[in-house]
């Protein structure tokens, strides 16, 4: 045999091969497919069965205590305490830090640093000057309020530190620490984790990315994923005062998306793919995401305008809760009461911040804005819910 008939023969095995390598890969691909689409029918046909599993037990007589569970007109009613003033735009987002400081951010550019206490509440502490189309990803969750991370349609996000005065006489300002830069989609969302020294953030490229911020550099990729990612929060147990023995759940970061699915992940998994659990939720998309406080459940808000409530022991559907107009009003954020036992929702309409009861899904009393509700957080301390409007105010409710 000559050299071009062995250099012939040798290509021939090498197409062969690749030839079987896309064949195994192909199929693997649809076999992921056909159990993607088996796991979402079988989820949608449990959950169907009864979707409200948990608020139907709790009114029939099978329950412990029902007469206490039964549909009545409620008089408790949160109340405007507070109005902040100071933006000229939208309202993008708020976030509470650990100490009870509260920041903004706006269509006009500011991230406003705001005094949440009873005595101040409303005082102006700092205003930081945010890069063109920034400011709809915000996290002030650091315990000191230090630090807070922004970002948006520029792809990138920016770290700042907030420099409080030491005395009367001085004023506050902020230094620009680091711009982290990998993203190729807008900046949905971001969470300042362990103590400021990594911060995950969400973005419209499909993908997550834990950072270490001193360095600037990713150093976890979270893909799966099939459309933006709007929302990620991690499961902080401690935020609430700690529940048992349960401070190892926050490891874990749920996200919400466009596909409509929400994704449980374990960030101390080191393999490519870290998602612990896929819930296929909402045909329309999934615009946020909360976890109950004792990080046993989470709940997820649709641009169908529907909220449901998930347990993740047994990734079951406990409850749904329904806003008056639908689809009309599609729900933008989240946030549990420090017990759970309230739900509040902000919503393009229907009042625009609706609140039910988490355990029956009774229908209480709203908190009423003129325009949609960006931003629906609770205080650490738990004894104030502040609310982000279009109307360019932010609200202190109790």
């Amino acid at each position: 045999m000559n050299p071009t008939d062995e250099n012939e023969e040798d290509e021939y095995h090498e197409i062969m091969d690749a030839n079987a390598i896309n064949k195994a890969y192909n199929e693997a691909i649809n076999a992921i497919k056909s159990l993607r689409s088996k796991m979402k029918q079988y989820q949608n046909q449990r959950n169907s069965t009864d979707p409200s599993v948990l608020s139907n037990y709790l009114k029939s007589d099978k329950a412990y205590y029902p007469s206490a569970n039964k549909e009545r007109n409620g008089s408790q009613r949160f109340q405007c305490r507070s109005t902040f003033k100071g933006h000229f735009g939208k309202l993008h987002r708020i976030s509470w830090s650990f100490n009870g400081y509260l920041a903004s951010t706006a269509q006009d550019q500011k991230l406003i640093v705001w005094s949440g206490s009873d005595s101040n509440a409303g005082n102006k502490i700092c205003v930081v000057d945010l890069p063109d189309l920034s400011g709809m990803a915000l996290d002030f969750s650091c315990k000191n309020g230090e630090y807070v991370a922004c970002g948006g349609l520029d792809n990138h996000c920016t770290i700042y530190k907030i420099n409080y005065p030491s005395s009367d006489d001085e004023k506050s300002n902020y230094t620009k620490l680091n711009v982290l830069r990998k993203h190729t989609g807008f900046i949905s969302d971001c969470v300042l984790m362990n103590d400021d020294t990594e911060l995950v953030t969400a973005s419209g490229d499909g993908k997550m990315y834990l950072w270490d911020i001193e360095n600037s550099l990713p150093t976890q990729e979270f893909n799966g994923h099939d459309g933006d990612v709007m929302c990620v929060t991690e499961c902080n147990i401690e935020y609430y005062g700690g529940f048992g023995d349960n401070k190892v759940n926050n490891k874990f970061l749920l996200s919400a998306s466009t596909d409509g699915t929400c994704k449980l992940w374990d960030y101390r998994l080191s393999k490519a793919n870290n998602c612990v659990f896929t819930y296929y939720l909402h045909d329309n998309d999934v615009n946020c995401c909360s976890w109950f406080p004792d990080g046993q459940a989470f709940a997820s808000g649709s641009e169908d305008g529907t909220v449901k409530l998930i347990d993740i022991r047994t990734h079951r559907q406990l409850n749904i809760y329904k806003t008056k107009g639908g689809a009309l009003n599609s729900v933008q954020s989240l946030c549990f009461s420090k017990s759970g036992y309230f739900l509040c929702a902000g919503l393009d309409g229907d009042e625009y911040c609706q609140t039910w009861k988490t355990a029956t899904t009774q229908l209480r009393y709203p908190l009423p804005h003129d325009q949609r509700v960006t931003g629906v957080k609770l205080s650490p301390g738990g004894n104030k819910i502040a609310t982000s409007c279009w109307d360019h105010f932010v609200r202190l409710w109790a």
